[in-house]
């Protein structure tokens, strides 16, 4: 049975057939999909334009795939997200730049519908999407916006979830608690992102670029109890008493 993405694919023969002359042929088959296979096709479709393959025919195709809710995971946002920057990218930043208004639209839907979604990384599309060497700025508007509305949105909390922002690598604290206590962190409960010391890279946003905390919450200090207990007795942890 020919699946939806991959060598063979409907997705294949409906960029063929595109190619070839078949207007419309590749949203013909994205309307044909569920919401699932939608979501299936877009991941398939932005990976190609990471890779300089297809992005005439996959470009308006993710534009109108970020314009519907697809029912993105957190996952997949962070999967998308990956893809563009981080030690995993697979796209030079020039590539980004280049490829900003193919590659970002459908990252920026993905992590607005996924809820919680990794801040740090939307505030370096977000600077991105200011520098002169991104072509047709005066298109990218509507996807600063977005962004701006994303990033002003309140933290989500989880219950039974640390926030993501707390053990990420963009300060010493998120990786030495890693380092230290590599059993804690990969528990049920706690982000397989966080196995990984993730850290998003390219251009300091505007302001600062400083982390975005839960609304009340402070930074760790002598005297404080931090991550429910389980930082007592390390090294890197606040001492108590």
């Amino acid at each position: 049975m020919v699946g939806i993405t991959g060598p063979g694919s409907g997705l294949d023969e409906a960029v063929e057939r595109e190619r070839a002359g078949a207007a419309g042929a590749l949203r013909e088959f994205l309307d044909s999909l569920d919401t699932a296979g939608r979501r299936e096709a877009a991941l398939a479709l932005h990976r190609r334009v990471c890779r300089r393959s297809d992005e005439e025919l996959a470009r308006p195709a993710l534009a109108v795939l970020a314009r519907q809710e697809l029912g993105w995971s957190v996952a997949e946002s962070d999967l998308l997200l990956a893809r563009l920057l981080g030690r995993d990218a697979e796209v030079a930043p020039h590539e980004l730049e280049e490829s900003f208004l193919a590659l970002v639209p459908i990252v920026v839907s993905a992590a607005d519908q996924a809820g919680d979604f990794d801040r740090p990384a939307i505030r370096v599309l977000r600077a991105m999407a200011a520098s002169p060497r991104v072509p047709s700025q005066d298109l990218s508007g509507p996807l600063r916006d977005r962004m701006d509305v994303l990033l002003d949105r309140e933290v989500a909390v989880i219950p039974g979830l640390l926030s993501r922002q707390l053990l990420d690598g963009r300060d010493d604290y998120g990786p030495a608690m890693r380092a230290a206590h590599g059993d804690l962190v990969a528990a049920p409960g706690l982000r397989r992102s966080w196995r990984t010391a993730p850290c998003s890279t390219g251009p300091a946003p505007p302001g600062g670029g400083g982390r975005s905390r839960p609304r009340g919450s402070r930074r760790p200090r002598p005297g404080r109890r931090w991550c429910g207990g389980c930082c007592r007795g390390s090294p890197h942890s606040p001492r108590t008493g």
